[in-house]
């Protein structure tokens, strides 16, 4: 199977393993005796270049928040920061990816499409910036799409940490999962990505094929 390191298959986005995004969710650093999350974390890097990302995410006062937006789909009410945080990184790294690629990289020297923590922490201001609300079309287009599939309660979604990467691939390819053969490529993948879950499997989903003309 290709891998994100493959240098022959430049539009690649590798969907990670659910264990390395469920693995995600319980890590914290410890600071003075107080476990930090990775959005705390985040956000104190990003407070110190002037951004306020629990504001961006939580709202203030009147002014909603990415997460109550979010959570006014049913399907999307339980996306946590950290899983937010983590759509951004596949982006941002599949992004790395396709320059490294363009540059004649090959091997390790290749960027990882990756939502592990460390890539999360490394990750500038202006790449949130860049896809945040890019990532916030790509959930709603996810709600949309897994609705069509007949899910109305995330209760029944197989694996939940599948919408994450869903939600970056449709993040890339707005509304052309409508497009029949389009749709049931993400169909396949998204589908065979929850269902087999051997613990060393990757899914490479092929978004120049989708979408180049004709398809």
């Amino acid at each position: 199977m290709r891998n994100a390191f493959d240098a022959a298959t430049p539009g690649s986005l590798v969907l990670p393993r659910i264990g390395d995004l469920q693995e995600l969710s319980d890590l914290a650093d410890c600071t003075g005796g107080i476990q930090l999350s990775v959005f705390e974390l985040v956000t104190a890097q990003y407070a110190a270049d002037g951004f306020n990302l629990r504001r961006d995410w939580y709202g203030e006062g009147q002014e909603k928040g990415r997460h109550a937006k979010l959570a006014a789909k049913p399907l999307l009410k339980d996306t946590a920061a950290t899983e937010f945080l983590q759509g951004i990184s596949l982006l941002h790294t599949y992004e790395r990816q396709l320059q490294d690629l363009n540059d004649g990289k090959s091997g390790k020297a290749v960027t990882p499409v990756s939502a592990k923590r460390e890539h999360i922490l490394s990750m500038p201001l202006s790449a949130y910036k860049k896809w945040a609300d890019k990532l916030t079309s790509g959930f709603f287009e996810t709600d949309q799409f897994l609705r069509h599939l007949g899910f109305h309660d995330p209760k029944f979604l197989p694996y939940r940490a599948q919408v994450i990467p869903l939600a970056a691939t449709l993040a890339l390819i707005g509304d052309r999962w409508l497009e029949p053969q389009v749709q049931d490529n993400v169909n396949h993948n998204s589908q065979s990505g929850i269902a087999v879950a051997i613990p060393h499997s990757a899914k490479i989903v092929d978004i120049q094929y989708w979408c180049k003309e004709g398809v």
